[in-house]
């Protein structure tokens, strides 16, 4: 069990030190040719690791000082779910964007990424107001604290995460 969390930290460490870098294909190269990647549960995932090069260079040209940081939550033959968190700057504006997520990865026997599928929420995020869709009237105000519900609603979501993480291990 030791040298699956060796492992898998050191894969997470190659993924960080990648991103961090805005180096695609060191990127790249931590999947497997045929490797599946969802960013986000609404999106068709992408195939393949030149679809995830390209990603990543994608990802490249919008982010800058990244920084990320994670936290192995369960592991067991050959998958595991981790919380993630990164941080940088958007080249267009200069804002600061923070990134708080889930993966659920599976990996080949050659320790190299098979599937990677990922939920996460950024800070400063798109709101419904900012689109022009009103709030409704249960909402908080606009100027109420920040540390009001987003504690909750970050505990929800690894909550689910780790729920969700413990039926796949467990009933896969």
């Amino acid at each position: 069990m030791a040298e699956a969390r060796a492992a898998l930290e050191r894969w997470l460490d190659g993924y960080g030190r990648a991103w961090e870098r805005q180096d695609a294909q060191a990127f790249a190269d931590l999947f497997t040719e045929d490797a599946l990647y969802q960013e986000t549960p609404f999106d068709e995932p992408l195939r393949g690791r030149t679809a995830i090069r390209a990603y990543a260079e994608t990802a490249a040209h919008h982010q800058r000082d990244v920084s990320f940081a994670y936290e192995a939550l369960g592991q067991d033959d050959g998958k595991a779910v981790v919380l993630w968190r990164a941080a940088y700057e958007k080249v267009s504006n200069g804002e600061p964007t923070r990134l708080e997520g889930v993966f659920l990865l599976e990996f080949a026997a050659d320790g190299l990424c098979r599937s990677l599928r990922e939920w996460w929420h950024a800070d400063p995020s798109p709101s419904f107001t900012a689109a022009g869709v009103p709030r409704p009237r249960s909402a908080a105000p606009a100027s109420a604290s920040p540390t009001g519900s987003r504690p909750l609603a970050v505990a929800v979501l690894v909550a689910l995460a780790v729920a969700g993480a413990v039926i796949f291990l467990l009933f896969r």
